[in-house]
């Protein structure tokens, strides 16, 4: 797993060296409107419940509402992990912007609630929650991510995400593309 989060922020860093010269952007005269978006990613993860090395091995979601003031980022995030157990986090983030005129090169950290939910086939679907003794579901843990998306456009951006969740007993790794809609600070 720390190989894992080792290349992820070696990704991010390199496309942070790329923008570094950026100056940030000012908002166009007259506009009004804070930065704000919607996040879809879709790519790879793994749990440390599922494997004992670093495989990211099963689909894995992200959808999450930002909003910008300056260089802070605001992040509320719904992660998911389609593993058998659906599990995942809902956090809350600050991201810092390291670039943002023509990538937004970001890291943050912040609070994240995993959940956890196991998916039962018999003649209906259960859901049945604190399936196995030990269970972490519910816990807080730190929450953490990585991003470098397009700022080409003012209204949609494309690229890499890397996130995930620990709370030193399990932990949880996603990365893959992400989409952003909304409004955006494009390039000048």
């Amino acid at each position: 797993m720390k190989t894992i989060h080792r290349l992820a922020l070696a990704v991010v860093m390199l496309a942070a060296a790329t923008c570094a010269a950026d100056e940030f952007a000012e908002p166009a005269p007259g506009a009004a409107r804070t930065p704000a978006w919607c996040s879809l990613g879709l790519g790879w993860g793994g749990s440390s419940n599922d494997y004992g090395g670093d495989t990211l091995q099963n689909a894995s979601y992200l959808l999450a509402f930002s909003a910008q003031k300056g260089a802070g980022i605001f992040t509320l995030r719904y992660t998911n992990l389609d593993n058998g157990r659906s599990e995942g986090d809902l956090a809350a983030l600050y991201e810092h912007a390291f670039s943002r005129r023509r990538m937004l090169v970001s890291g943050g950290l912040g609070l994240g609630l995993r959940h956890e939910s196991v998916h039962t086939v018999t003649w209906a679907p259960v859901l049945a929650d604190k399936s196995w003794p030990g269970d972490t579901d519910g816990e807080l843990g730190l929450a953490w991510s990585l991003q470098a998306v397009t700022r080409m456009h003012e209204a949609a951006g494309v690229g890499f995400t890397a996130y995930g969740w620990t709370n030193g007993d399990v932990s949880q790794v996603g990365m893959g593309l992400v989409m952003q809609f909304g409004w955006m600070a494009g390039r000048d």
